[in-house]
């Protein structure tokens, strides 16, 4: 009975030991994943700065794009105006042939132009 004890209390000592062991290793592998975890938290803070960035770009093509259609629309008006004004313009060369068909036309009736 004796021998019994014996073998059962070697054994329990094993156990122990093994458990011991078990218990280091889990405890290596909180470490390890602990690290990780706090690489992968650093990496994901380091991303959430980017997308703040690409936010803060966004808004700033927004603005712009806004602002190129203020321009594109006044720039509509202005093309519009101008198509207005050469509707109502004569071209020089066609004031010049009139002018010479007026003089003609004086100096053919005696009109003495001023």
């Amino acid at each position: 009975m004796l021998k019994k004890v014996k073998n059962q209390s070697a054994t329990l000592e094993t156990l122990s030991t093994k458990i011991d062991a078990l218990a280091e290793n889990l405890d290596d592998l909180a470490r390890i994943a602990k690290l990780n975890f706090d690489s992968i938290n650093r990496r994901l803070g380091e991303a959430d700065k980017h997308f703040e960035k690409l936010d803060f770009i966004e808004s700033r093509i927004d603005h712009v794009e806004a602002q190129l259609d203020h321009m594109n629309a006044r720039l509509g008006m202005l093309e519009r105006d101008t198509a207005t004004i050469r509707d109502n313009i004569v071209r020089r060369d066609t004031f010049d042939d009139i002018v010479a068909r007026l003089e003609f036309l004086e100096k053919k009736m005696g009109v003495k132009s001023s």
